[in-house]
């Protein structure tokens, strides 16, 4: 990871720049992700392709990419959410399509199976988490994801 204000390279999980003092990802003259200069009007990184701004934006691969907040969702609150109700981080993040279909059919299971799908939920739960985990983390990191993406 690079500052974002003083292209200073940093650790991943730095939160203050120790060259400038600045958090890593509040400035727009340099690419998180390889430490080349940019602009303020740039959405991406033109030597490496990080998402610089956050933005959604379709590809030609059916669904959407989702970019990076600013600010950036919380990994720990995305996949807290997403344990009390799944689908929820993912909704919060843009996977909206993804969270409503895991919630749905998380419910359709149960119903169907007269109540035994109960017996899966905390799997569910687990997997939700996790996978919301892993998105609001790469997505923290400058990456960008599809709206369908897991883990």
């Amino acid at each position: 990871m690079h500052c974002r204000t003083c292209g200073n390279e940093l650790v991943d999980t730095a939160v203050v720049c120790t060259k400038c003092g600045c958090a890593p990802k509040t400035g727009d003259k340099f690419c998180n992700s390889c430490g080349s200069e940019t602009n303020p009007e740039q959405v991406v990184c033109v030597k490496c392709g990080v998402a610089l701004k956050g933005a959604i934006r379709q590809s030609s691969g059916g669904g959407g990419d989702i970019s990076a907040s600013d600010p950036p969702k919380d990994p720990t609150m995305m996949c807290v959410l997403s344990v009390l109700l799944v689908g929820l981080g993912q909704i919060l993040m843009g996977q909206t399509a993804k969270g409503i279909t895991m919630l749905v059919g998380t419910s359709l299971l149960c119903i169907v199976t007269c109540g035994y799908g109960l017996l899966l939920v905390p799997f569910i739960w687990i997997i939700s988490g996790l996978d919301a985990y892993k998105i609001a983390t790469k997505l923290q990191n400058g990456h960008t994801v599809n709206t369908w993406e897991f883990f």
